[in-house]
């Protein structure tokens, strides 16, 4: 998967596209650490450099857009977008990503990603990527979510992240984080496997490509995007095979876990979006049970 971005880029011309639709792009490289490495070590310490090129990205006026093989890029565009304040987080995947080590299974650090953001797990290691700060689970929204084991489904309706679940059409003004700015992060098997398959891990009863797009619109309208990234692309990724030809004025800049690549778009900036406030947190779901949230507690962060 770390191999998706430069698909992105070179095969699909994502430069080229953004550059034709009236941006100033500049893509630069954020190295993969050793691979002699432990994967925890060069996965953080990958984070830890992700987080200096956001923060540099974001100092010269640029909207920093994410390109990346996996999730827990989430956690340096987080901590170089924003500083003590937290965001909201609008989180399209067809997994939870929100295990922690005592429950895991699989081994595989990138099913943590969420659950790491929010400040469950890793926390020591976490700390030590600059400007990192835990985003409490209230603060989150997650869309597309259908492809989960028992445990995994238990532990998210037990949590105060705000879930719709599946194919479902989720109403971003009933998302309430108490936060005006956002991170965006678009995991592409997020999307039905009819649209296209992102990687090995698309699951059925996805999100169509129109949903995601208004979905988009919708948390550009509510709020002020700060930093997106888009995760998940492999060589062999098809689910950008019906995309736009042109992306979206509202699309910027990425990280990942292999090669990863930022671009930053210089040119039109997006104006600040007031944020809806409206009551609730329910949301409308799909085929799964409705979302809700835990007892009143302290939040995770």
């Amino acid at each position: 998967m770390g191999r998706g971005p430069t698909v992105l880029l070179d095969q699909h011309g994502l430069a080229e596209r953004l550059s034709s639709d009236g941006f100033d792009v500049a893509v630069d490289t954020v190295e993969i650490p050793d691979g002699l490495v432990p994967e925890i070590a060069r996965t953080f310490e990958l984070n830890r450099r992700l987080a200096v090129s956001v923060r540099n990205a974001r100092a010269e006026g640029a909207f920093p857009l994410v390109l990346s093989g996996n999730c827990n890029c989430s956690w340096g565009a987080t901590a170089g977008s924003f500083g003590d304040d937290a965001p909201a987080v609008l989180w399209l995947d067809a997994h939870a990503d929100f295990d922690v080590p005592d429950d895991n299974l699989s081994g595989f650090l990138d099913v943590m990603a969420l659950s790491t953001l929010t400040g469950a797990c890793w926390q020591a290691l976490a700390a030590t990527v600059p400007g990192f700060r835990p985003v409490p689970e209230r603060n989150v929204l997650l869309v597309g979510v259908r492809d989960l084991d028992d445990y995994q489904r238990k532990r998210l309706q037990e949590s105060e992240i705000s879930v719709s679940w599946g194919g479902g059409d989720p109403v971003l003004e009933a998302f309430d984080p108490g936060a005006s700015r956002m991170y965006l992060h678009v995991d592409l098997d997020s999307l039905d496997p009819s649209v296209g398959q992102a990687n090995e891990f698309s699951a059925p009863d996805g999100l169509s490509l129109g949903r995601v797009l208004v979905l988009q619109r919708e948390a550009v309208a509510g709020f002020e995007p700060v930093c997106a990234a888009v995760t998940r692309t492999t060589r062999t990724s098809t689910a950008t095979a019906g995309w736009p030809a042109r992306p979206r004025r509202s699309c910027s800049d990425w990280p990942g876990s292999g090669p990863v690549r930022r671009l930053r778009p210089l040119g039109p900036r997006m104006p600040r979006a007031s944020h809806r406030r409206s009551a609730g947190r329910g949301l409308p779901g799909g085929s799964g049970p409705r979302p809700r949230s835990a007892p009143a507690r302290p939040p995770s962060g």
